[in-house]
């Protein structure tokens, strides 16, 4: 399996905006994958056109009263779901992480631990190989 890698030209090239306008194009265009709903009608060729034109999400809605015909319904409409749909984009970077790097290290499989969770868990089959594993040692 090979790990798909975009630089700052291939995001551009893929989704028509840089690689900071990401969440605003999520905010406007939706993402059905991770459930971010976007705004009703706006679609990623729609959004990334406006993206270019006034930068930012916020750009954009500095600029709806300006807007004529439909795009500017549909964004009037759903300010409140674009700005949900951009919060919902964005990666929360301040979560408290209250353990310590060292606790995270690997150090090796812990098999009464296994057994005790599969046999919890039902899982007989593999609790017996765990066991099986466990004598042949």
């Amino acid at each position: 399996m090979s790990i798909l890698r975009f630089d700052a030209a291939a995001v551009e090239a893929k989704f028509g905006v840089r690689p900071d306008q990401i969440t605003d194009l999520l905010g406007l265009a939706g993402d059905p994958v991770d459930n971010i709903p976007g705004v009703r009608g706006v679609g990623p060729k729609t959004a990334a056109d406006l993206l270019r034109r006034y930068g930012s999400l916020e750009g954009i809605y500095e600029h709806v009263p300006q807007m004529k015909g439909s795009i500017a319904a549909r964004l009037a409409s759903d300010v409140s779901l674009a700005g949900l749909s951009k919060r919902l984009a964005t990666a929360s970077i301040d979560a408290p992480i209250k353990v310590a790097l060292d606790d995270l290290r690997y150090r090796g499989p812990n098999d009464a631990r296994v057994r005790t969770l599969f046999a919890r868990l039902g899982f007989n089959t593999l609790r017996e190989r765990v066991l099986r594993v466990d004598s042949s040692a």
